[in-house]
């Protein structure tokens, strides 16, 4: 198998610049969607609700440039939805089912299931995780056959805000999320999957990761550095506890996460890297959010009545000389990806010994960019991606201090 691979280097004066987000409107649709995902192709967004009349039970896919409803799936009692990173097929979790539909939104699966729970997904797609008030099923994605049976403290069993959601980490061997009055982890490749405390961290539900590991983001908006277990405070960024459903959506890159204001629920556009607040002006109370995987896109839902979605433009200003909140980071564009990708790493200080490599979803190395060292600034690499197969695949980059793993998908 042969790879081309094409290097541009800026040079050693790359100025340091600073994105500013603005939101153009789009559509608002009338009505309360507590659940909502786009499609892979950034194409759809698919948005669901237990209670719309006269159909108790839809989910109905809109366009998201017109907001022109394109199909729907109805009467049907789900308790949770979302798109596989593998093959992009739609998931819907019902009270008796894991049903499958692929992207013409037929049903491919009807996969018997009786547990229910809310959905998440492992990294490479093959695993679900299945939160229950009782206990955290981990299940084949192919065969609702389940690996990981993990059963909760029994005192706050019919409690579900007492222990929340859970999330894979970015290599799917570790599952993190509250467990009654402990936060930590429990380990997926051990048979007893056994629950592993985590004392610096606060006891809160995990609603998101960044693709790199780096970063996780508690309910309601408490953003934790993995690598050194510390809460990373933001300027401007007030952490608060709310029992109630969180919001949170994050870039495909995940250099910019999304997370609600204290008091008002306001969204607000953070990147972690920086540390900063992105200014959006956002003034609406938000209950759900989302952004597309392109990274175009962002639909939120206002209070119980309407959904907003709108296109970013992302606004990029030159700022000051000041490096020593920046730390090395890496993202792919564009994404979902077809022929080729560009990958973007954007170094604080030279560096002597820099690796970049490609590798498939089981860790194999299937292709090199490039090992060497690299001056300060942002640097690009264009790969001709055209003849990989389609799936999930990760930017392995190490410097001399850090290891970073950025999955992306090819989808031809």
């Amino acid at each position: 198998m042969k790879y081309v691979v094409y290097a541009i280097v800026l040079a050693l004066s790359v100025p340091l610049y600073s994105q500013e987000i603005r939101l153009d409107s789009l559509w608002i649709k009338m009505g309360g969607y507590p659940v909502m995902a786009f499609s892979p192709d950034s194409k759809v967004l698919v948005l669901g609700s237990e209670i719309l009349e006269p159909v108790k039970g839809a989910i109905r896919c809109f366009e998201v440039e017109t907001g022109r409803q394109l199909d729907s799936i109805t009467k049907i009692s789900f308790i949770d939805f979302g798109f596989s990173p593998s093959d992009g097929n739609l998931y819907i979790v019902t009270t008796t089912s894991i049903d499958v539909y692929d992207k013409q939104r037929m049903l491919v699966r009807r996969m018997p299931y009786t547990k229910g729970g809310l959905l998440s997904f492992s990294p490479d797609g093959k695993y679900l995780a299945l939160y229950g008030e009782s206990s955290i099923s981990i299940v084949k994605s192919d065969n609702a056959e389940v690996v990981h049976q993990i059963t909760r403290p029994t005192e706050f069993q019919t409690k579900s805000y007492f222990n929340g959601r859970v999330n894979f980490n970015s290599d799917g061997t570790l599952l993190y999320g509250k467990n009654a009055e402990d936060f930590g982890s429990w380990d997926l490749t051990k048979a007893n999957t056994p629950f592993v405390r985590k004392m610096t961290i606060g006891n809160r539900a995990v609603i998101g990761f960044t693709p790199d590991n780096r970063y996780m983001v508690q309910q309601s908006n408490y953003i934790w550095d993995l690598t050194t277990k510390t809460q990373v405070q933001i300027e401007g960024l007030e952490s608060y506890t709310n029992q109630l459903g969180s919001s949170f959506a994050l870039t495909q890159s995940g250099t910019h996460i999304v997370v609600t204001q204290k008091g008002t629920r306001f969204p607000l556009f953070i990147n972690p890297y920086q540390k900063k607040i992105v200014n959006a002006d956002i003034n609406y109370y938000a209950v759900a959010m989302a952004i597309s995987p392109d990274s175009s896109y962002f639909a939120y839902q206002y209070g119980n009545g309407r959904i907003h979605v709108h296109r970013i433009s992302w606004q990029t200003t030159q700022i000051s000389d000041d490096k020593e909140y920046l730390r090395p980071h890496i993202y792919v564009t564009p994404l979902p990806s077809r022929d080729s990708i560009t990958i973007v790493l954007v170094l604080p200080k030279e560096m002597n010994q820099v690796l970049l490599e490609i590798h498939n979803i089981v860790g194999e190395k299937i292709g090199e960019v490039y090992r060497g060292s690299l001056s300060e600034g942002t640097h690009e690499y264009h790969y001709r991606s055209g003849n990989l197969s389609n799936g999930t695949y990760y930017i392995i980059a190490e410097t001399p201090s850090q290891r970073y793993s950025v999955p992306f998908i090819i989808n031809q």
